[in-house]
This record gives C-alpha cells, structure tokens and sequence, in this order.
C-alpha cells in the first residue's frame, strides 16, 4: 500500500510537473491593484542604518546601502493614505513617522517586519486653526511637531499617541536624527529611485498598441489648469516602463507648448500621433515632434477668452484617415479636418438657437452602430450632446435632457464625454448620475433620456434613479457591459450590465485609489485591466473580463493561482471565458467535483468539490460547454498538498 501511494505520489508530481511546463502564469489575479507614482523630485531624504528613506512627489521609497534596491512605500504595502508632506526617523523606535496632507500619521518600521500603525488624532481634531505641520525634532521615544496654530504635539513613537501638547515658546529638546541631504544622497546612491512617471498629473488616458498614453491638463471644468505640456507614456509590453513625449522645438514660434489635452492615433502607423493643447496642435513620428499647427498654419481659431490661445479639447481620424479636431473655447462649435495631404476644411455652427460660446468639446467618437460623430460641449451655461452627419455635415444637438418620467436630468455646471455600449446606446455622465439615449431613439428622432433605476430593497417596489444624487465625470464600459462610472468625490462604482446592481465601490478608504475624484478610466480589452486617472495620480484594477469574452479560444484560457500552492485559500480564477459557459471541473478520470455557469469573462473556483470539502491534491480538467454547444477541455489545474 505505502509502495502504491508513492507512486501515485510521483505520478501526480510529475503531472504537475509537465504541466507546468506549457502553462501560462504570468496574468495577474483578478483584483489586484496597482500604483504608478511619480519618482521625479525629491525634496527629502531621512538615513536610518541600512536604509535611506526619500520623500519624492508627495510619494515614499526607501534605498538599500547594503543591496543598492529601492523599494516603494504606499497604499498597496500598507500605508493609509495619500499625499505625503514629510517624514522622519526615530531610531529608539526604530520607526518612520510619515506625514500626509490630511494630517493623518502613520509609524512604519524600519525593518519592515511589523505592521503600519497610524495616529488619526491630528486629523481628526475639529478646530478653525491651523494644523499644517512647521518643523519635526525627534528625541529619545518622543517626536516634537510643531505645528502652524496649534503648539507642538509630543508623540510617543512607541505607542503611537499624543501625550502633551506644547504652546509655542516652551523649550523642544534637541533633534537626535542623523542628517543628508539630498545632493548627498544623489552622490551616495547615483540617484537611485523607482520607476514612474514624470509627475502625478493625469487627465485623459489613451490606449494605443500595448503602450498607456495621457495628457495631463484640464481645458475646463471643476478647475482651469495650465501645466507645462507633457503627455505620458507607459510600455506595457514588459512590465510597465515610463518616458514622455519629447517636447517640441518652437524656437522662434510665436505658440509655445502647454497644457496637453487630447490625442489622436493614426490607425495605419501606430508611430504617428497627434496632441491636442491649449496652444494648438502638434504631430508626432517615431517619438519625434514633427509640425505644429495654430492660426498661422491652420484653419483652428484662437479663443475668444484669450487670443494667444488655441484650444484643440478633442481629436479623431476617421475611415478616410482625415483628422478631425475640435476647437474649444470660441463663439461657435468650431469643427476642423485635415485630410491625409495636410489639407484643412473647417465646419462652424452655433451651439443653438441662443447665442452661448462652446467651452469644452469632449470625447468625440464615431458610433460603430449609427455613424455618427458624437461629441459633448461642456458648458457652465448650457451643456450640450452633438451628432453629426460627416458625410452631409448636419448637426443634431441634445440641450434639454429631458428623462422617461419627464424630468429634466442637471448637466449643469458642467458635463463630460459620451460613451457607446453594445447595443448602440450613448451614455453620458452627468452632474446628477448617468443617463443615455437609446439607439431606438436615436433611429426616430425622440430626445428621451433614460436614466436606470434601481429597485429600493424594500416592499415598496419603489425604485432611484441610479445614483441620482452623485456627480459623475466619466463612464466606461468593459465587455460585459459593467459601467465603470468615476465620479467627483465618491470614487468609482461599478454597475451591472442591466444597470439594476452595484458591483462594486471603491474608494480611498475600502482600495488605493490615490483619490476620490475621478478624471478618466480606460479598460484595457486584452489584458482586462482598468487604468484610472485620478486628481492625485494613475492606478490600475485587474479585473475578470478578458480579451476573449463572446470568443473562446484554449490558447488564452488559463487558471490562477496555477499551480495551487496548499497555503493558498483564495478563489482559483479561470480566465479567458465568456457569459453564460457552463464550466466543468473534473479529474481526469471524468467524475465532476464542481460545475457552474461563467458570468463575465472568467470564473471563480473555492477549490472544492460539490459537498464543499476541499479536493484532493492531483490536476483536474476544466471543460467548457459554450451556449452554441460546442464543448472541450480548455486548461488544466494542478493542486498541491
């Protein structure tokens, strides 16, 4: 018996063995987050034994002497929040303290074997004066803050509590913490630091040929920004690695290079590219700058608001390869195209019948399913929602938006990008929740609104507006038709495909979303990931939906965790299926331990059979009844014990 049972032993491992020689383990789980934070400047370092710690664009790393790695410090290592403003080491404690804008205060360990403890006195503390934190001494267990109103607070580093507060004159003992600057540290350690993007200042993202594009300035809304002109680039092919657009020579142009908006990608040449700004256009070939375009060369218009401006808030190419952009900011809805030969052509008409100047022209796209060109106007004044006729250059615009109960929805003050579902219906967000025209009422003409409605859980079969109340900037829509809908101050929610069920809510506090407000989400339709720009920085949700969903395809399906590690108590996720699969899990002699319908394009497993006790060790087979009834075995599991 012991003889048998070692070679069924040895039999299993080698399974496991050969399988994992053909199976593909570099995905990502579903629900893993991740962070790309800014590196550039840093403004602080803190020396402690092994380790120097540098506060860099309001973000944490710590540098190895000993091993010359950098390491990143956030939410996703166990940091609270966002937006650091200063740090400093406590050797009796051998802890950092971290200070963030919030005034929250986290103690992290120097040998990072213990867990973040955080201080929410400072924050919590109601009071008209100021908080802001002046100047940090520490001594012994103790560290001294002083603070702009409030005295200087004395922390046990120990116990992470405020014992005493100071008013200001009294004596603070003297500051015990080794020193280096910056240059210092620069010289010492070849100004190691962690990859990232030039700065955290993401406004609109693109997706282009395995590589993550965004501008980083807001042409109106909430705030007016003017930034420097840069658009970042992440290289998604291996791992992710950062670098900018170079910055274009205009030496002697009269426009200078600020504020980028927008982008456009010519389909035919995955190098040539085009940004949109607020000093106009300008054209790119193979990372190089190649031509600008303003009044001087163009038929773009300078802004009534300020006349060294030309303001390009949208771009697109069409199936012709013309380049059609849209000029912000002038009394008219001023629509230009410039044909492949560099030919300009300029459509203008008024806004409406009540003389009102266009802010914002957003999110121009052509619908797959009516073709029409769909754009936005973002105004404080009056909002609009455009359709446009290309080929017999005819304007139909949406001003009142008026819902299915006869309610008039709010867009006002201001109102962002269309976006089109599966069915052809256009969604927008707007000040009081989503809405969207459907493609019936587009086809005859209605202008009905229709904003979902969730069934309350209650006996009242009342139902709400989904959420009515809420302030949205932006909706996309992955391809099980789940709304990604980010907002001003909530976060991002995640609604069915039937728009009656919230998925999910993220937020700062239950995620590391680096902030509340939303500017724009991008879903990734091969890899499944949701690129989220936010007001303080770019993060990443890796979510179920994959390339392959409505298609199956064995060479893209896969388990993970794969193999299935016997500490591992989690979900085994099956990736690359489609909604409504019947999935089976069996050994490999045929009997079924568990079987289930895919909702979405992947499906979760417990890793137990149907009584729900855990399966034995061994590989099991996953075969996949599609609803066309064609069946297979798709991928294999190794579980290990």
């Amino acid at each position: 018996m012991h003889t048998l049972f070692m070679m069924n032993k040895i039999l299993i491992t080698l399974q496991i063995y050969l399988f994992l020689c053909i199976t593909y383990m570099f995905a990502e789980p579903a629900g893993t987050w991740r962070l790309y934070n800014s590196y550039t400047n840093i403004s602080k370092v803190e020396p402690f034994g092994n380790y120097i710690f540098a506060l860099c664009d309001g973000n944490l790393f710590s540098y190895n002497t000993t091993d010359h790695s950098v390491t990143e410090h956030n939410k996703l290592t166990g940091l609270t929040s966002q937006n650091i403003v200063n740090i400093a080491a406590c050797k009796t404690a051998k802890k950092l303290l971290i200070i963030y804008e919030d005034y929250t205060i986290d103690f992290l360990p120097t040998d990072f074997a213990k867990e973040v403890t955080t201080l929410v006195g400072l924050k919590e503390k109601l009071t008209s004066k100021d908080k802001a934190i002046t100047d940090i001494h520490v001594n012994g267990k103790y560290a001294y803050l002083t603070t702009e109103e409030l005295g200087t607070l004395k922390i046990n580093t120990l116990s992470g509590t405020i014992e005493e507060t100071y008013t200001h004159g009294e004596a603070i003992p003297d500051d015990e913490r080794a020193t280096m600057t910056v240059d210092e540290y620069k010289t010492l350690s070849g100004d190691a630091k962690p990859d990232g993007p030039s700065d955290n200042n993401f406004f609109r993202l693109y997706l282009n040929k395995h590589k993550l594009y965004a501008t980083n300035g807001i042409a109106d809304g909430p705030t007016l920004i003017t930034r420097d002109g840069v658009v970042h680039c992440a290289d998604l092919t291996n791992g992710v690695t950062w670098a900018d657009l170079p910055v274009p020579n205009l030496y002697r142009q009269s426009y200078d290079y600020s504020t980028t908006l927008c982008m456009a990608f010519d389909p035919n040449d995955e190098t040539h590219i085009f940004v949109g700004a607020k000093t106009g256009l300008f054209e790119y070939r193979n990372n190089t700058f190649v031509k600008s375009y303003n009044i001087e060369n163009s038929t773009l218009t300078s802004s009534d608001l300020n006349p060294k401006r030309t303001y390009v808030t949208s771009l697109l190419f069409d199936k012709e390869q013309n380049l059609w952009a849209f000029n912000g900011f002038f009394n008219m809805l001023s629509i230009h195209k410039m044909s492949q030969n560099g030919t300009w052509e300029v459509l203008d008409c008024k806004t409406n019948n009540i003389a009102t100047q266009n802010r914002s022209l957003e999110g121009a796209f052509i619908s797959k399913s009516n073709g029409l060109l769909w754009f936005t106007n973002s105004n404080w004044d009056r909002s609009g929602l455009y359709a446009l006729n290309m080929e017999t250059q005819t304007l139909d615009s949406y001003i009142a938006f008026i819902n299915q109960d006869g309610q008039l929805v709010n867009t006002n003050p201001y109102f962002f990008r269309p976006t089109e579902d599966a069915e052809g219906n256009i969604w927008l967000p707007t000040t009081n929740g989503p809405v969207y025209i459907s493609s019936q009422d587009i086809a005859e003409k209605n202008r009905v609104f229709t904003q979902p409605k969730i069934n309350r859980d209650d006996d009242t079969e009342l139902a709400d507006y989904l959420l009515g109340e809420v302030y949205c900037y932006v909706i996309a829509i992955d391809k099980a038709q789940r709304k990604w809908i980010g907002t001003k101050d909530a976060g991002i929610f995640v609604i069915s495909a039937d728009n009656t069920k919230e998925v999910s809510h993220f937020t700062t506090e239950n995620s590391p979303l680096p902030s509340n407000e939303i500017y724009d989400i991008v879903i990734d339709k091969n890899s499944g990931i949701v690129y989220i720009a936010t007001i303080k920085g770019l993060c990443s949700y890796q979510t179920d939906i994959t390339s392959d969903y409505g298609t199956l395809n064995e060479d893209n399906i896969y388990a993970y965790p794969n193999p299935v590690s016997p500490d591992f108590t989690g979900p085994i996720t099956i990736k690359g299926l489609y909604e409504q699969c019947q999935i089976k899990i069996t050994t490999p002699s045929g009997y079924i331990v568990h079987k289930g319908i895919v909702s979405g394009g992947s499906y979760k497993w417990d890793g137990c059979d149907q009584n729900g006790d855990r399966v034995a060790s061994g590989v099991y087979m996953v075969l996949v009844e599609t609803p066309e009834g064609s069946k297979g075995c798709v991928t294999k599991i190794a579980i290990l014990k």
